[in-house]
């Protein structure tokens, strides 16, 4: 699903800004062996388009590790940054910063959630399963309080402003049971059981589904969304830990899941927030390496 606005609030993917590649850098680094996958019966066929799949980065000397803080926000952080003085750019009171969610972000993550019409929100019985089970799948920014807050003894303001919740699954896209969570996921550990297709995240599989990837309405149009998937992607790509990633997107969205690899698979099964998505599968095979 693509970051929306609330309710009343549509936004298309016009409203993203790229990222050009000249602004972001990313490390050739992760040596996490890749999780095992196992054929699936569902069969899928790409839908022909026009759309490019995402460029290759800049190398990157930073020695951090790609599943920590990924360079890409330097881009927010470091070179937008140098422009705060005596200026008034959109990034200017961001101070951003990206960090793996845990259970302890559940409230924020359900205020964020807000981005979403009601009926395509995750709920947050969702959000603390997903959070609990595999929280290293998820990603968040956060925007900081300034130097003149803190220095002016203010209550820091540190706020989760768009975030990506995901999950594993052994099927070759999003489907109706990877969105759904095993009510007694508390007390029993595993959720094989003798399903067609089991429900929730699957610690063995190559899928790596994305369930949300949202934006606080009011941080909207800053090509905040566009950062946040784009250092996803190369994050995960990075770590060796999975063979795809997917997602649903409704047919205004397509273009924008385009411009970062994501290939139009044709309608999908799933009847979640009353249906009408679109299969978007991104192979990470099909991407060139750094």
């Amino acid at each position: 699903m693509a970051p929306k606005g609330d309710k009343d609030l549509k936004q298309t993917e016009d409203d993203f800004e790229t990222v050009n590649h000249e602004d972001a850098q990313t490390p050739n680094e992760g040596n996490a062996e890749k999780a095992s996958s196992r054929d699936d019966d569902l069969k899928l066929q790409r839908f022909g388009n026009d759309l490019q799949d995402v460029g290759d980065e800049d190398d990157s000397d930073d020695d951090e590790h790609a599943m920590a803080h990924h360079p890409l926000f330097g881009m927010l952080a470091g070179r937008l940054g140098q422009r705060r003085r005596g200026s008034t750019h959109k990034y200017d009171k961001l101070h951003p910063e990206n960090q793996v969610l845990t259970v302890a972000n559940v409230e924020d993550c359900v205020e964020v959630e807000s981005a979403f019409p009601d009926h395509e929100r995750c709920s947050r019985e969702k959000l603390e399963y997903r959070l609990s089970r595999c929280p290293e799948l998820s990603l968040g920014i956060f925007s900081q309080p300034t130097k003149a807050e803190v220095d002016g003894g203010a209550t820091p303001n540190r706020r989760l402003i768009a975030h990506i919740i995901a999950t594993r699954t052994a099927a070759p896209c999003v489907t109706d049971a990877t969105m759904d969570y095993p009510r007694d996921w508390k007390t029993n550990k595993s959720s094989l059981r003798g399903e067609k297709e089991p429900i929730g995240h699957q610690e063995i599989g190559g899928t790596i589904c994305i369930h949300s990837l949202a934006v606080r309405p009011e941080y909207q149009s800053m090509g905040i969304g566009s950062v946040l998937l784009r250092s996803y992607i190369q994050r995960i790509k990075d770590a060796k830990i999975a063979d795809r990633l997917a997602l649903l997107a409704h047919d205004d969205m397509k273009k924008f899941y385009g411009r970062f690899g994501f290939d139009d698979m044709g309608p999908s099964q799933a009847t979640f927030g009353g249906g009408n998505w679109n299969n978007m599968i991104l192979e990470f095979s099909d991407l060139q390496d750094d």
